[in-house]
């Protein structure tokens, strides 16, 4: 579903999956380092979570996810 997000949030989800390579669980220090590539996180997590949402409910995205 990363492809129905947009540029800015899939930038945040490569960072923060990158980001686990380094620290894998969600600590301070994990946070420090997301935050250094890219600084307005928060604000992404809050977006990414109202997309998450919004694609739920969507019945095409919906299919697509079921998709093995």
């Amino acid at each position: 579903m990363l492809m129905a997000l947009p540029e800015s949030l899939r930038d945040y989800v490569v960072i923060h999956e990158l980001a686990h390579l380094r620290e894998p669980k969600h600590t301070k220090r994990f946070r420090e380092i997301v935050g250094t590539y890219y600084p307005d996180y928060k604000k992404a997590e809050a977006e990414l979570k109202r997309y998450w949402l919004l694609l739920g409910w969507n019945s095409v995205w919906r299919a697509l996810r079921d998709v093995e």
